[in-house]
């Protein structure tokens, strides 16, 4: 089944014993059930027998009780540690695909989406084991249950036969629509997540432009449509759930008053008849399992779909073409590219060379393409059309590690870690000295702030974050690119959240003390563009390259 491989590829080989282990122990649980309820009615009936008879159907009860017990705790220890351990891999396994997985696949999805994802729909997946276990145990407590029936009158069976089918197949029907219900609650539990999230970041524009109401408002709309995803899933489980009773409300009365007639005629025992009780209850639990077996695979089946969309997701280029030596190839060679975001299309055939020791600047209007670029150049974007060569070798045939080794780069958006500020910013060079690490600190302008903190550069950010300013997370985060010092520089608007003269400071690094790297950045601030040798300005998806000074103006025009 499909499940159970996709369950496989996640646990292991061993899910094939711990399954098999799970499933003997649920057969055992139910066939002491069984055994309990069949020798229970047959004390009654030995008691005439004597004595002896008696002691050997209470041993037999009490060995069946007592195996039960034993069997039930192992079972709920067995699927513990297996859902527990399933769970634990899985989340590993989302992990890892979360940083592999290609930048654009994974931008493109929703973050409440994703967020379900990983944490809601990997509990869900486990009712895999619930399945197996009802499985283990529904052969007994039907199938068997019903030939101890025959055996005492077949009356009783033919009755069990008409009724059975009441209850099994409507809930079977009724569950198939359960796994686009179950995707529809997914899907809203998703929306409200991703909507808390974007309240969350955006707290200060939501207050100072009075907008409380409406993103009140639009909080109530996202839960009402999840109260009605909840609600519809909630009603067609109440249904299935109340067919398996409702027949047996209706089977119980017709099935003991037959019994009751049967033993005024002398066709019956006192004992066959509580035994008839016990094993009306147990095939009771059975057709509710059965019952309840389409309704979890439906959500099992929902979840899984979901989880598999974000593990299919293509992993980033781990092989390819190695680097060569450095020679008079250009650190990059854009060749007519192309890039376009559905149908929208941002960059038209630019071609550029960027060699070695330029420092070059970005220019151009809001949303003409120069973060695309960035990210081009980054490996996290691949052309639509055209090819791009670093040093020689085309990005696509690269090993994307081997071409971000030498890269520098800082985004648009601080990012930090939870952790130290040390950590945060010797993550980028990993072994590097504590020396290295403060002198690039230095550099950007921020170690005489994190000198200010009671612990340092050991002061955890969770403790501190929101006292810092954007513009000291900025400074770590361009700490963490000047320790890296890689031979090429990759930065997108670096010093927009700095005051004029930190910023001025930064940007003279950058361009002047940098030597022979290269320096590719987007920049704004119209009084930065003269420091820079070469202009790149982005307009209608076209790049045209300026030498020092003749870009001004063109920024924001």
């Amino acid at each position: 089944m499909k499940i159970q491989q996709f369950i496989r590829q996640i646990y292991g080989k061993r899910i094939n014993i711990d399954s098999m282990g799970m499933l003997v122990l649920a057969v055992i649980l139910a066939i002491t059930q069984f055994m309990s309820a069949r020798y229970l009615g047959r004390i009654i009936d030995s008691v005439s027998l004597g004595l002896s008879s008696v002691i050997f159907n209470t041993t037999i009860i009490t060995i069946s009780v007592l195996t039960s017990f034993i069997a039930g705790c192992l079972l709920f220890i067995r699927m513990q540690s297996m859902s527990i351990k399933f769970t634990n891999l899985l989340h590993k396994k989302m992990a890892e695909k979360l940083c592999k997985a290609e930048y654009k696949t994974l931008s493109d999805i929703n973050e409440g989406e994703l967020m379900t994802t990983a944490v809601d729909n990997t509990g869900g997946i486990t009712g895999w084991f619930n399945i197996i276990v009802a499985l283990g145990q529904i052969p007994i407590k039907i199938v068997i249950v019903f030939i101890a029936i025959i055996k005492i009158h077949w009356v009783l069976f033919l009755i069990c036969m008409v009724l059975f089918p009441l209850t099994l197949l409507p809930s079977l029907i009724l569950s198939k629509k359960m796994y686009n219900l179950n995707l529809d609650e997914q899907k809203a539990v998703g929306t409200n997540i991703n909507f808390i999230k974007e309240t969350l970041n955006f707290i200060i524009i939501l207050k100072s432009y009075c907008l409380e109401n409406i993103f009140i408002k639009k909080n109530r709309d996202h839960l009402d449509e999840l109260e009605v995803a909840r609600l519809k899933k909630a009603k067609r489980d109440r249904l299935i759930q109340s067919f398996s009773r409702c027949i047996g409300y209706i089977a119980n009365p017709i099935l003991f008053t037959i019994a009751g007639y049967l033993i005024l005629r002398g066709n019956m025992t006192i004992g066959q008849i509580i035994s008839i009780m016990f094993y009306i209850d147990i095939a009771g639990d059975g057709i509710n399992l059965l019952t309840g077996i389409g309704n979890q695979y439906q959500t099992v089946r929902s979840c899984m779909t979901r989880i598999k969309s974000l593990l299919d997701i293509p992993d980033e280029r781990v092989t390819g073409v190695a680097l060569s030596p450095v020679g008079e190839e250009p650190v990059f060679d854009i060749r007519k590219v192309s890039f376009a975001y559905r149908e929208d299309r941002v960059l038209r055939e630019v071609s550029i060379q960027i060699m070695k020791g330029d420092k070059v600047a970005i220019l151009g209007k809001s949303g003409s393409g120069k973060t695309t670029l960035f990210k081009l150049l980054n490996g996290l974007y691949t052309p639509c059309e055209g090819e791009i060569f670093f040093q020689g070798q085309n990005i696509s045939k690269m090993s994307i590690d081997d071409l971000r080794k030498n890269l520098s780069v800082v985004p648009q958006e601080s990012f930090m870690f939870s952790d130290t500020i040390y950590n945060n910013i010797s993550i980028a060079k990993p072994g590097a000295s504590e020396e290295d690490v403060i002198r690039a600190c230095r550099l950007a302008d921020i170690h005489e702030f994190i000198e200010t903190l009671d612990d340092g550069y050991e002061t955890v950010l969770n403790n501190v974050i929101d006292s810092m300013s954007t513009g000291q997370v900025q400074r770590i985060n361009l700490a963490r690119a000047f320790l890296r010092d890689a031979d090429v520089w990759l930065f997108d608007e670096p010093t927009s959240a700095l005051d004029a003269k930190s910023r001025d400071a930064i940007m003279d690094y950058i361009v002047n003390g940098t030597g022979d790297k290269t320096v590719v950045c987007i920049i704004h601030e119209p009084e930065l563009i003269a420091r820079f040798d070469r202009q790149l300005i982005i307009r209608d998806g076209q790049i045209n390259s300026v030498e020092r000074d003749s870009g001004r103006g063109e920024m924001n025009d």
